[in-house]
C-alpha cells in the first residue's frame, strides 16, 4: 500500500490519476484508429458523453426529470445553421447565439413548469419538446419538414467544416473535457450542495432558506446551454438539419439514458453510460443491422435490469465490486 502511494504524486488522488490516464488514451485514439468509421463511432460516444454530462446537471444533481432536451438541441442546430445560411455568420458565433437562446427559452419554460413535480414535470417537458418539433416541422422559413442543407465548403475552421473526421474529433473532445471539468467544479461548489439538497427533499431545502426555484432555473440554463452547443456540433458534422434528425423524440430519452445507466448525480456516470450504450449500439447495428430495432430492445433490457437491481447505475455497481474486493482482501490479509 505504501509503495502504491509513493507512485501517486502528492496532492493527486487515484481518481485524478484515472482521469488523466483516460484523457491521454482519448487523446491518442485518433493517432491509432484513423479509419473514418472508428473515428465516427468515437465522435458519437464523446458527443453523447457531453450531452449526458449536460443533462446530468438538471437530472442527476438537481433531481428534475427533464425529458425535453431535444428542443434545446434542435434550437442550437437550427440557430447556427440559419445564421450561417441566411447571413453568413460563422457557426462558432451562431453556436453561442443558439446556446443563449436555448438557455433563455429554458428559463422561460422552467419558471412555470418547476411548480410541477415528478411525472408531471417530465410530461410538461415532453409536451414542450413536441410543440417545438411540430412548429419547426411546419415553419417554411426554416425549411419545414424538408429541412436545411448547409453549403459545403473546403476545410475551414471559421466555417466549422472539415473533410476529415479528425478535426471534429478534437472539437468534440474539447467540448467533452470542458463539460466534465465544469460538472466536476459545480459538484464541489456550494451550488452543487444546494442541488443535492433540492434533489433529496425540496421542502426541507426550502425550510433551510434555499431558493429552490432559483437554483433549478440555474441548472436548467446551464444544461440547455451545453445541449444547444451539441446541436450546433451535430449540424456541422452532418451538414444537414431537419426535425426528423435534431428534434426526434428519442434523442431526449437517449441523452437521459446514458446518465441513468451510467449513474445519475456522478461525474463519471454519463461518460460510462455513453461509452457502453453508444458502443453497444454501433456493434449491434454493424452485426445485426438487418434486425430493425434490436438495439432498442437491448437498451430497454439493460435499463430494466439496472433499475431493478441497482437504480444508482453502473457507477454504483463498480463501487459495490470495489467494496467487495476490499473486503475479500481484508479477510485474506491475516
Amino acid at each position: 500500500m505504501k509503495s502504491y502511494m509513493r507512485v501517486i504524486p502528492k496532492g493527486m488522488s487515484a481518481r485524478h490519476i484515472a482521469y488523466l490516464v483516460s484523457a491521454m488514451l482519448l487523446g491518442a485514439y485518433p493517432f491509432v484508429f484513423r479509419e473514418p468509421y472508428f473515428l465516427y463511432v468515437m465522435i458519437n460516444m464523446l458527443l453523447y458523453a457531453f450531452l449526458g454530462e449536460a443533462w446530468n446537471i438538471i437530472g442527476g444533481y438537481a433531481g428534475q426529470c427533464a425529458l425535453g432536451h431535444v428542443a434545446f438541441f434542435g434550437l442550437g442546430a437550427y440557430t447556427s445553421s440559419m445564421l450561417f445560411i441566411k447571413f453568413g455568420v460563422s457557426p462558432w458565433l451562431g453556436m453561442l447565439v443558439g446556446a443563449f437562446l436555448a438557455g433563455g427559452v429554458a428559463v422561460a419554460i422552467g419558471w412555470p413548469c418547476f411548480r410541477l413535480r415528478g411525472a408531471y414535470f417530465a410530461l410538461a417537458t415532453i409536451a414542450f419538446a413536441e410543440m417545438v418539433r411540430v412548429l419547426f416541422n411546419h415553419w417554411e422559413f426554416v425549411g419545414g419538414a424538408v429541412g436545411l442543407r448547409l453549403p459545403v465548403l473546403s476545410d475551414s475552421f471559421k466555417a466549422f467544416q472539415f473533410r476529415s473526421y479528425i478535426p471534429y474529433y478534437w472539437i468534440i473532445f474539447a467540448f467533452f473535457v470542458f463539460s466534465f471539468l465544469l460538472v466536476y467544479r459545480l459538484s464541489k461548489s456550494k451550488m452543487g450542495f444546494y442541488w443535492r439538497a433540492i434533489r433529496s427533499d425540496p421542502d426541507a431545502a426550502e425550510s433551510l432558506g434555499i431558493d429552490t426555484t432559483k437554483y433549478k432555473l440555474i441548472s436548467m440554463f446551464i444544461s440547455s446551454f451545453l445541449v444547444s452547443m451539441g446541436g450546433t456540433f451535430y449540424s456541422q458534422l452532418v451538414l444537414y438539419v431537419d426535425p426528423a434528425s435534431v428534434l426526434v423524440r428519442d434523442l431526449s430519452v437517449r441523452v437521459a439514458l446514458v446518465a441513468i445507466v451510467g449513474g445519475m448525480g456522478t461525474i463519471e456516470g454519463p461518460v460510462l453510460g455513453s461509452f457502453i450504450m453508444i458502443l453497444l449500439s454501433s456493434l449491434i447495428r454493424a452485426r445485426f443491422g438487418e434486425v430493425p430495432g434490436l438495439h432498442l430492445v437491448i437498451f430497454a433490457t439493460i435499463l430494466i435490469v439496472i433499475s431493478t437491481y441497482e437504480p444508482r447505475g453502473m457507477m454504483a455497481i463498480l463501487e459495490n465490486l470495489r467494496s467487495w474486493a476490499e473486503r475479500r482482501r481484508s479477510v485474506a490479509a491475516p
